[in-house]
């Protein structure tokens, strides 16, 4: 009985009996190998339609195996294309990050500040607002100082204090000077010496003149208030000296040695 068969490289078709299932048998046209096989569909057919099912001899299975490793350098090649696209990717992340979280705050503080400079409040505000809220601590002290003032904005001494005390916390000299004087005199705050003191010292310790005078004034003044003649009143003024010495207040260091000698 004869059937049909098919290369399965090429598909070039061929008449064969039964006398070459399960044997190799090599096309003629593309010269490849492969194994006939039969199945019938429906043992009910009368015709018993014969279907063919070929299956590779070990030499093809060996030929396919070396065509798959001919791709793996391509697959190498794919898996270094994704991992230079993701780097890619993360570069342009983080430069989009440093844009928004460094470079844009500085530049909306930097047209704030201008505007300010030219009495320009509202402009100077929106400025600010956009900069302070991304965290910049020396928009966050100007911004408080339109609170203060109510420059370009309603006054609004509590959110003065907010602003003053983020910015002091990321160690702003500036801003640490401020929220002192606001605990000194009681500005928006209950009146705290301690803690006037311990922002002063602060910026102090940054070297900043105006914290160092304000010290100095500070233990000036308890001197007084404790008597200048007294042990706790000269212990406070050699601490007031200390201070006006590093803030070149000469006219200050008089006014507290007269008591001393």
């Amino acid at each position: 009985m004869e059937f049909k068969i098919e290369c399965p490289w090429c598909n070039q078709h061929y008449s064969v009996d039964e006398s070459f299932v399960g044997q190799n048998v090599k096309c003629s046209v593309c010269g490849k190998a492969f194994k006939v096989n039969y199945s019938y569909d429906n043992i009910d057919n009368p015709s018993l339609k014969k279907q063919n099912y070929f299956s590779h001899t070990q030499q093809e299975k060996t030929n396919k195996a070396n065509v798959s490793q001919d791709y793996i350098p391509q697959n190498k090649n794919s898996k270094g294309f994704i991992i230079l696209f993701t780097l890619i990717i993360i570069s342009v992340l983080c430069c989009v990050f440093y844009y928004i979280k460094v470079v844009k705050p500085k530049d909306d503080y930097k047209k704030g500040f201008e505007a300010y400079q030219e009495h320009h409040y509202t402009e100077a505000v929106n400025y600010l607002q956009k900069s302070a809220g991304s965290g910049f601590p020396e928009a966050q002290l100007l911004l408080g100082l339109c609170y203060i003032n109510g420059d370009g904005i309603s006054k609004n001494t509590d959110e003065a204090l907010n602003l003053f005390r983020k910015s002091a916390e990321q160690n702003n000299p500036d801003a640490q000077h401020r929220l002192g004087l606001c605990y000194l005199i009681g500005l928006g705050v209950t009146q705290r010496e301690e803690e006037a003191v311990y922002w002063l010292q602060k910026a102090a310790d940054q070297g900043h003149k105006g914290a160092q005078k304000s010290l100095g004034d500070l233990y000036y003044n308890k001197a007084d208030r404790k008597g200048f003649f007294s042990d706790e009143g000269k212990s406070n003024l050699s601490k007031a000296i200390k201070w006006y010495q590093q803030a070149g207040a000469e006219g200050e260091i008089w006014k507290c040695q007269i008591y001393l000698e």
